[in-house]
C-alpha cells in the first residue's frame, strides 16, 4: 500500500504538470524533483517488498510441511481411538503408520527451516 500511495502521489503530480502545461503555465522546477524522489522510493519500497516476499515464501513452505505433520498426528490419534474401541489391530497398525508419516513430515520441516 506504501508504494501503491507513492505511486498515486506521482500520478496526481504528472497530471498536475501536464495541466500546467496544456494551460501554458510553467511547472514548478520542484515538482519534478519530487516526481524523480517518488520513483526512486518506489524502487526501494519494491526492492523490500521482494526480499520480504521471498522470506514469506520460505515461511510458508516450513507451514505446510509442519501443517501436514499435524494433519497425520490426528488422524493418527484418530484410528488409533478406533482401534480401542474396536479391539482390532489393523487399525492400531494403520494408526502407526500415519504417526510416523507425521514424524517424517515433523523431520522434513524441521529441515526446510
Amino acid at each position: 500500500s506504501y508504494y501503491q500511495a507513492k505511486g498515486i502521489k506521482s500520478g496526481v503530480l504528472t497530471a498536475r504538470i501536464e495541466i500546467l502545461k496544456a494551460l501554458g503555465k510553467p511547472a514548478n522546477p520542484a515538482d519534478d524533483k519530487k516526481l524523480e524522489q517518488y520513483a526512486e522510493d518506489q524502487k526501494e519500497i519494491k526492492e523490500k517488498a521482494d526480499h520480504l516476499e521471498k522470506h514469506s515464501d520460505s515461511h510458508i513452505r516450513t507451514h505446510v510441511v509442519f501443517a501436514r505433520s499435524v494433519t497425520m498426528f490426528q488422524v493418527a490419534i484418530a484410528v488409533s481411538a478406533i482401534s480401542v474401541l474396536t479391539k482390532r489391530r489393523r487399525f492400531w497398525y494403520v494408526g502407526i503408520a500415519f504417526g510416523v508419516a507425521g514424524v517424517v513430515f515433523f523431520i522434513q520441516g524441521l529441515l526446510t527451516q
